[in-house]
């Protein structure tokens, strides 16, 4: 990046810039199955859960309360910061392929 910007290859920068983007698309398709594999896993969670209380009628000692309490906390899953950032990154290396293309555009076009 130290330099002329004329020194620098179109071309070459926009394989760049896609294989970024490639990279970076795989990166948050890992994380969106990471994500959706531990709501899978949560919601078999809550149906055993559901299922156990069904099965007995008891009176909820304290033990059973840390435990109810516990899986409710759990209940609350949020989608990792990495989704988000992933889409940020991917929306601006977008920006930048299209910002890339106009100085070529008019280099071609006054040409």
């Amino acid at each position: 990046m130290d330099g002329d910007f004329s020194d620098l290859n179109p071309d070459v920068l926009t394989v760049e810039v896609d294989d970024y983007t490639k990279e970076v698309y795989k990166l948050l398709k890992v994380f969106t199955n990471r994500y959706k594999k531990q709501q899978v896993q949560r919601d078999e969670r809550e149906r055993e859960r559901k299922a156990n209380v069904k099965r007995r009628s008891t009176i909820v000692d304290a033990r059973d309360a840390k435990l109810i309490a516990l899986q409710k906390a759990e209940e609350e899953l949020h989608p990792p910061a990495a989704i988000n950032v992933c889409e940020k990154v991917i929306d601006q290396l977008n920006d930048f392929k299209v910002i890339s293309n106009f100085p070529r555009a008019y280099v071609m076009t006054a040409t």
